[in-house]
């Protein structure tokens, strides 16, 4: 019986691949701590009246920008206004009665002091001219007064920046407990993290930071730690930190979640390889 010998086929030159042999490498990179953040305005002014009455003009919208002292709010002044008015004219009869009463008062001392009028008709001039300044200086605090709650009608913006949450209509009767809207500055924000007690001594006020909107951002926006908290939450036991970082473009509000990252004096070894090592489509 003859066997047939099983003859190898040759490899097709074909189904040869080649490829090119790419090492993997140890570097040595600064360590970043990372942190999720929000994003607060750096400074927050409530709009309120200092006294109550009806609204009669509102001069601001939400979102529009306002300078610090810029009317907001108008309230009804016209009760006051009379008030004061009728206290000016009143202030200039006691005026009148303060000068005949200082007269009449010098008259009679000078009588007096030649013994030509009793001691009662000098006390009784007296007693008249200090009840004409008293008069007269409570006339002048009582339209101080009145002059201040004027002013106190036009509700004023306590610092410039942007308006938010506006809560007051027309002909609406508010108090100084009512909180007509807010004000924010947004030229710088916070954005507010949490330091872990293991990270705490990693972290200064002053450390240089990045604050990006997501983990793909690859500039970001310089920021800098301002402050952190002495105490740690309870619960949680972390620290809450502010980092400052500028908006003077505006890109950035108020509520936002974003990213932080902190370099720290330490170094890390991270194992790289080539870009061009990695192949395939989207999701594989």
């Amino acid at each position: 019986m003859v066997t047939a010998k099983k003859i190898p086929a040759s490899a097709s030159a074909g189904n040869k691949v080649y490829v090119e042999a790419q090492q993997a490498k140890t570097v040595k990179s600064a360590s970043v701590l990372s942190f999720k953040a929000t994003l607060e305005p750096m400074e927050e002014g409530i709009v309120s009246s200092k006294k109550s009455g009806k609204v009669v003009q509102i001069l601001f919208d939400s979102g529009k920008r306002v300078t610090q002292g810029a009317p907001m709010v108008i309230l009804d002044d016209q009760d006051i206004a009379n008030q004061l008015k009728s206290a000016q004219m009143n202030l200039q009869k006691l005026e009148l009665n303060l000068d005949l009463s200082q007269r009449n008062y010098d008259r009679i001392n000078q009588l007096y002091v030649n013994s030509a009028v009793s001691k009662s008709d000098f006390e009784n001039a007296e007693a008249a001219l200090k009840t004409a300044k008293v008069d007269l200086e409570s006339t002048r605090i009582n339209i101080e007064t009145l002059q201040d709650t004027l002013e106190n009608t036009v509700v004023r913006s306590p610092i410039s920046g942007a308006v938010d949450e506006k809560d007051v209509v027309l002909g609406q009767f508010v108090s100084p407990s009512n909180v007509l809207a807010k004000v924010k500055n947004t030229a710088s924000l916070y954005a507010v993290i949490q330091i872990k007690q293991s990270d705490l001594d990693k972290v200064k006020a002053g450390s240089k930071a990045t604050v990006k909107l997501s983990r793909e951002d690859t500039k970001g926006y310089q920021g800098v730690v301002k402050t952190i908290d002495i105490a740690a939450d309870v619960s949680a036991r972390v620290f809450d930190c502010k980092v400052q970082v500028g908006n003077e473009a505006g890109k950035l509000h108020p509520g936002e979640f974003a990213y932080v990252e902190i370099p720290v004096d330490e170094t890390v070894e991270k194992v790289v390889i080539p870009m061009k090592a990695l192949t395939g489509a989207e999701g594989n």
